[in-house]
């Protein structure tokens, strides 16, 4: 599972290069998904790229959404 930080992307890019076949999933905060994620152009790029999310709690240590 990647992290959502600026070498989270590169290391989706890189891996879908190498293993195009693997499901990939970024995954991402619940603040990070209810501010950032929740922007139209964000959404837009989710869609238009196929982005799929795990969606965690740090606090709790728990996944609240996964996307597929």
């Amino acid at each position: 599972m990647l992290h959502w930080d600026n070498f989270s992307v590169i290391g989706l890019l890189g891996l879908a290069s190498v293993e195009p076949n693997r499901k990939l999933y970024l995954a991402v905060p619940v603040d990070v998904y209810k501010t950032f994620f929740q922007s139209e152009f964000t959404q837009t790029a989710v869609q238009e790229y196929q982005v799929l999310l795990i969606v965690y709690d740090q606090k709790n240590e728990v996944i609240v959404q996964w996307t597929s």
